[in-house]
C-alpha cells in the first residue's frame, strides 16, 4: 500500500506533530511496517505559477500560440510560445522560466517565428511527474501566480510504502491507515463528508446476482453527461501518482481514488457498450474474455463473470474486459460495487495468474457496511469534477451471505497474563473504541466487544489483546522477570542438539517451504496422498509436503545447476500426513542429501564420489550420538524414490522410523540432477526424546577385542545376526561392528561369511580370558540355535 504523507494528515485532527521519520516510525511501531519512504518530487524554483492574459495563434499556420503570462505582481509579463491543445485564456499553468532546469532539459529564452520565447509552459512529463503528457498542467484557480510549482503542487510531501501483513485489509485504504494511527496519537478521525448526492436522471440500472454465495451484495449507478476528454483535476492526478497510480479517465481516476481513500474498489464500465441490465454468475463452456491488459480469458463454471444479455463484460472483482472499457470518447458510465467472497476470488486470481489493485482488496476482505458510501462518494467526485449528472443506486443484496461479526469476551486479568503488564482498564476502553470496538462493560474487569465490519482478522480474545498491546506500544511493555525456570522439552533439546551435530558432519542446513508444486510430488513418486490447499499462494505451492525429501533435492538441483556440485544438506522440520480430518499429525523430521565427492580435492587423496554407504555410515553417527544405536535395526525398503537394492529401513522398537537410500536415476532426471544422490529421512520424535541425559566416564581399563567369521545363509539380514548378539549379552560388550561380508569359495554357494568386531570392557577392573570367552561362547550358541550359523573354518 502506498500513499502520500499530506493525504494521511488529512484524515487526522488535530495534524500530528510528528516529522516524516517519526509518523514512519509510529506506523511501524503499530504492525503497518513502512518499507519506503520516497519523495514526491523535486522541481526547480524557476518553474512557477503563471495565469495565460492573452492567447494569439500564429499566422505562419504554426499550431503555436503565442502567450502573455501574469507570473506576479511585481514581474514584468513573461511572453511563450506554446502549442498545447488544453491552453485557454484564464488558464493557470506551470511555467518554466529561463535557466529553469527540468527533466527535459535546460529552459533558454529563443526565439521562434520571429517571437521571443521567454520560457515555456510545461506538462506534467516535462517536470518529472509523469511518464507521458501532451497537455500542459492545469492548476487550481485559487493557485497563487508566481509561487513555485514545488510549493504550489506541495511537492515536498513523502510517498510512504506500507508492506502490510496479509490479515490487515482494512488498511488498503488511506482512511483505513489513519484510523489505526489516530487511536494511537489519540487524536479524532476526520472521515470525509460530502453532500449525499442526488439524483438528477431517473436511470434506474437493473441488477441480478444468480451466484449469491460468491457475490453476496452488488450496486451500480449511471452517470451521464461527463467529459472524457477533460482531464482530472491536479490534486488528484498528484495523489493518485503519489499512491503509485497512473491517470486515464476521470471516470476511471475517481474509482482508483476512492478505492485508495475508502479501500473499496469500483469499476467504470462505458455505459453505451452495456446491453439491458447487469447479471452476477459464473461463466458458461466457450465463454470468453478479453480483458483490459490485453489477455484472453476463457471461463469456466467455477469463474465468477460479470455480465450483461449479451455475455461477460468483466472477470468479478479482478478486471474489466476491453470491450467495455471506458475511453476518451466515453460520456455515460455506469459505476458498480460489490462484496465478494474473498476465497473463491483469491483462488480465481491465482489460477488465472492475474493480480490486480481489486483483486488484492477483495481477496483480503472488504468492508461490506462501507460499499454504500464508497459509491457515493464516487458519484459526488464524478458529479463535482466532471458535470455528471446521477441516477439512483440500484442493490441486489444476500445478507445472510455478508459477514457476521461476533460479540468477543474480553478480560483485564486476560490482557495482563498475555502483555505481562497491568493495562488500565480506561485506556483499554478507549483504544479499541478509536478502532471502531463498541464495548459493553460487563463487569470491573471484563467487557463484550462488538467487532466492527472492517475488523475481518479479530477472532477470539486475544486479537483484542494484541490490538491493545499495539495502541500501548510494543515498546512500553516493560521487562518482567521470569518466575520460574522451566525445562526445556526433552524433544526441544533433542533437536537442537540433532542440528548441532549433524552440522559438525558437514551439512548445510536449509530452510524450505511446507508447500510443494503437486508435479513435484508426482514426479517423485510420493505414495501419500498429500493434503491440498484451498487458497495457494501459487501453483508451486499447491500442496503439503509430507516429506522433507523433495523440497531438500529442488535445493540439490538448484545448486548443481550452479556449478556446486559437492553438496550436503539437511533440514529438520515438520510435515503433513493426512488424516480423516485432512491434516492428522504434523511429525517432525530429519533428513538430509549428498552428491559429488566425498572429500575436496586434494593432491594427496584420490577421488571418489559419496555412496549409499557413506549416507548410512553418517545415520549410524547420528544414532550413536543419540544413544539409539544399540536398539536400531536395518533391513531393506522398497520407497518409491529408491535405487532398487540400494535403501534400507530403520527400525526402532518393531517401528519404522527412518530411511537411507541412493536416489533412483529416473527421479534424479525429474527434479534436474545430473549426478549420483543418496539421502536419509527419520522421525526425530522417535529419535530425539531417547537422547541420553548424564555423562558417562571413560573406562580405565583395557578393551578385549574378539572377532567371530560366521557362516550363515545369504538370506539372513546382518542386522539379525547384530540383534541377537546384543539381547544375549550384557554390560560388558560395549561396542558391536560388522568389518566384512565375503562370498566365494570356500563358503558354499547359498551361505556368505559375515565376521564382527566384539569389544568387551569393564569400568571397574580388568576382564579375565575365562569371562570373555563365556561371553563369546553363549553368542556362538545363540547364533547357531537361531540362524545355524557356524563358525568359519571350524
Amino acid at each position: 500500500m502506498r500513499f502520500s504523507e499530506s493525504w494521511l494528515r488529512g484524515f487526522i485532527s488535530p495534524t500530528p506533530e510528528l516529522d516524516t521519520q517519526q509518523l514512519a516510525d509510529r506506523l511501524t511501531m503499530l504492525g503497518l511496517e513502512v518499507d519506503s519512504i520516497e519523495s514526491a518530487g523535486q522541481v526547480d524554483t524557476r518553474v512557477i505559477v503563471a495565469e495565460i492574459v492573452s492567447a494569439t495563434p500564429l499566422q505562419s499556420g504554426s499550431s503555436l500560440v503565442l502567450c502573455d503570462l501574469n507570473v506576479g505582481p511585481r514581474k514584468e509579463p513573461l511572453q511563450v510560445l506554446c502549442g498545447a491543445p488544453n491552453l485557454y485564456v484564464g488558464m493557470k499553468s506551470a511555467c518554466a522560466q529561463a535557466g529553469a532546469e527540468i527533466a527535459i532539459g535546460r529552459v533558454e529564452a529563443r526565439e521562434i517565428h520571429g517571437h521571443l520565447s521567454q520560457g515555456m509552459l510545461v506538462s506534467e512529463q516535462e517536470i518529472g511527474l509523469s511518464d507521458t503528457s501532451d497537455r500542459i498542467i492545469e492548476l487550481d484557480a485559487t493557485a497563487r501566480v508566481g509561487e513555485p510549482i514545488q510549493q504550489a503542487l506541495d511537492l515536498d510531501d513523502a510517498c510512504i510504502g506500507l508492506d502490510l501483513t496479509p490479515d490487515r485489509g482494512d488498511c488498503l485504504g488511506v482512511l483505513g491507515i489513519a484510523r489505526d494511527l489516530a487511536a494511537s496519537l489519540e487524536a479524532d478521525l476526520v472521515v470525509p463528508s460530502f453532500p449525499e448526492p442526488l439524483s438528477g436522471i431517473e436511470d434506474a440500472f437493473p441488477v441480478g446476482v444468480e451466484a449469491p454465495k460468491a457475490c453476496a451484495s452488488y450496486l451500480a449507478a449511471i452517470c451521464r453527461g461527463m467529459d472524457g476528454g477533460h482531464a482530472s483535476p491536479i490534486w488528484l492526478r498528484e495523489r493518485l501518482r503519489r499512491s503509485g497510480l497512473r491517470c486515464i479517465h476521470p471516470a476511471v481516476d475517481v474509482t482508483n481514488y476512492v478505492m485508495l481513500e475508502l479501500g473499496s474498489p469500483l469499476h467504470a464500465f462505458d455505459l453505451d457498450k452495456i446491453e439491458g441490465g447487469i447479471f452476477v454468475r459464473f461463466g458458461r463452456k466457450g465463454e470468453r474474455l478479453a480483458l483490459l491488459d490485453g489477455r484472453k480469458i476463457d471461463l469456466d463454471a467455477e469463474t465468477l463473470a460479470i455480465c450483461d444479455h449479451r455475455g461477460p463484460v468483466a472477470l468479478a472483482g479482478i478486471m474489466g474486459d476491453s470491450l467495455s472499457g471506458v475511453t476518451a470518447e466515453t460520456s455515460d458510465v455506469l459505476i458498480e460495487c460489490a462484496w465478494f467472497q474473498p476465497l473463491s476470488l483469491g483462488r480465481t486470481a491465482r489460477r488465472l495468474g492475474i493480480q490486480t489493485d481489486a483483486s488484492t482488496r477483495f481477496e483480503r476482505g472488504v468492508n461490506p457496511a462501507m460499499m454504500k458510501f464508497a459509491m457515493d462518494r464516487a458519484r459526488q467526485l464524478l458529479a463535482e469534477l466532471c458535470g455528471a449528472k446521477l441516477g439512483p443506486v440500484t442493490r441486489a443484496n444476500f445478507e445472510s451471505e455478508l459477514p457476521q461479526y461476533s460479540h468477543i469476551a474480553l478480560r483485564s486479568s486476560q490482557v495482563k497474563r498475555l502483555i505481562g503488564q497491568e493495562i488500565d482498564a480506561n485506556f483499554i476502553e478507549r483504544s479499541l473504541s478509536c478502532l471502531g470496538f463498541v464495548l459493553k462493560r460487563e463487569t470491573a474487569g471484563s467487557w463484550v466487544a462488538s467487532v466492527p465490519s472492517h475488523r475481518f482478522d479479530i477472532e477470539g480474545e486475544a486479537d483484542l489483546v494484541e490490538e491493545v498491546a499495539r495502541l500501548h506500544g510494543f515498546d512500553q511493555i516493560s521487562d518482567v522477570p521470569c518466575e520460574g525456570v522451566r525445562s526445556v522439552p526433552q524433544l526441544v533439546r533433542g533437536a537442537r542438539g540433532l542440528r548441532e551435530f549433524i552440522a559438525a558432519q558437514g551439512y548445510r542446513e536449509v530452510i524450505s517451504y511446507s508447500f510443494l508444486p503437486r508435479s513435484l510430488a508426482e514426479g517423485l513418486g510420493e505414495t501419500d496422498s498429500p493434503v491440498t490447499l484451498l487458497n495457494p499462494m501459487s501453483s508451486d505451492q499447491a500442496v503439503m509436503r509430507t516429506s522433507l525429501i523433495p523440497g531438500l533435492l529442488r535445493t540439490l538441483a538448484s545448486n548443481t545447476a550452479r556449478q556446486h556440485t559437492r553438496a550436503r544438506l539437511f533440514e529438520l522440520g515438520r510435515v503433513f500426513l493426512r488424516g480423516n480430518a485432512d491434516i492428522e499429525s504434523q511429525p517432525l523430521r530429519l533428513a538430509g542429501v549428498h552428491c559429488g565427492a566425498l572429500s575436496p580435492e586434494s593432491w594427496n587423496q584420490s577421488k571418489r564420489d559419496v555412496d549409499f554407504f557413506d549416507m548410512k555410515g553418517d545415520v549410524e553417527r547420528i544414532l550413536e550420538y543419540t544413544g539409539v544405536a544399540p536398539m536400531a535395526r536395518w533391513q531393506p525398503s522398497s520407497y518409491p524414490l529408491c535405487h532398487p537394492g540400494r535403501g534400507a529401513a530403520l527400525v526402532l522398537n518393531g517401528e519404522e522410523v527412518g530411511l537411507v537410500a541412493e536416489l533412483h536415476p529416473d527421479r534424479a532426471q525429474a527434479v534436474g540432477i545430473d549426478a549420483q544422490v543418496s539421502f536419509f529421512e527419520l522421525d526425530v520424535n522417535s529419535i530425539a526424546e531417547r537422547l541420553p541425559s548424564k555423562f558417562v566416564e571413560p573406562s580405565k581399563f583395557p578393551r578385549v577385542r574378539r572377532d567371530l567369521a560366521l557362516v550363515v545363509r545369504r538370506t539372513v539380514p546382518v542386522s539379525d545376526l547384530e540383534q541377537t548378539i546384543r539381547e544375549v549379552s550384557d554390560e560388558l560388550l560395549c561396542e558391536l561392528g560388522v568389518f566384512d561380508v565375503y562370498v566365494g569359495s570356500g563358503v558354499g554357494k547359498r551361505d556368505k561369511s559375515v565376521a564382527v568386531r566384539l569389544i568387551f570392557q569393564t569400568h571397574g577392573r580388568t576382564l579375565t580370558d575365562e569371562e570373555v570367552s563365556q561371553r563369546v561362547d553363549l553368542i556362538v550358541d545363540a547364533l547357531k540355535m537361531r540362524f545355524d550359523a557356524s563358525l568359519r573354518g571350524v
